[in-house]
């Protein structure tokens, strides 16, 4: 599974600001989440604003999933401006063949884990509806994600073609994650404990600080 962007790709949403589009199964409670956490992590850090600067645009995978847990995987990943600015997709399978054809998006039901297998990728799309940028989801920097937003608002910006990246990556034999994703959900782990102790530690000394 992989994206390979056709040329001049595009897929009209009918936003008037550019979108940072993802592929995700809705119950998958597993990377799909640690996606759109990270997702929604690195967009807060742009300086970018949700609705005004970009929509974020989510496409479920599932159609067997159902409005509800389409908007608890929203919400347990997201704060409430960037919930604000998100579109929920889940289209039928014809709609949805559509959708991942005009984007090159690769993905496959897994039936030994009854899960879907697909890359890990952010779309960045222009108001017009082309492709502007194609991100890895876990490597994209704020950075990245900024100058590639803004480049869709001018119209701008590379393409890249071809992204393998897999959402997850398990043993069918053991149902354990590889070496590779254990290393990915480890190190969002760190992060997190990290931002923990940090928010505790600056607590802890406006506390002693204060009279």
């Amino acid at each position: 599974m992989r994206v390979d962007l056709p040329p001049d790709a595009a897929l009209p949403l009918g936003l008037d600001v550019p979108a940072v589009l993802l592929f995700a199964d809705f119950d998958c409670g597993d990377l799909c989440d640690a996606i759109l956490g990270q997702t929604a992590a690195v967009l807060a850090q742009t300086g970018l604003t949700p609705g005004r600067d970009f929509r974020l645009v989510v496409v479920g995978l599932d159609p067997r999933d159902s409005a509800a847990s389409a908007e608890a995987f929203l919400a347990a990943q997201t704060d409430p401006p960037l919930r604000a600015a998100a579109t929920l997709l889940s289209p039928n399978g014809a709609r949805l063949a559509a959708m991942t054809a005009a984007l090159g998006y690769g993905y496959a039901w897994d039936a030994v884990n009854d899960r879907f297998a697909h890359p890990a990728a952010h779309y960045v799309i222009a108001a017009d509806g082309r492709v502007r940028n194609v991100l890895p989801a876990f490597a994209a920097s704020e950075a990245d994600l900024r100058a590639a937003i803004l480049g869709a608002g001018l119209g701008t910006g590379p393409v890249a073609t071809r992204l393998i990246l897999f959402c997850y990556d398990l043993d069918p034999e053991t149902g354990r994650y590889s070496l590779q994703i254990r290393r990915i959900l480890m190190g969002l782990g760190l992060l997190t404990v990290a931002s923990l102790l940090a928010g505790m530690t600056l607590a802890f000394r406006r506390e002693r600080r204060s009279p």
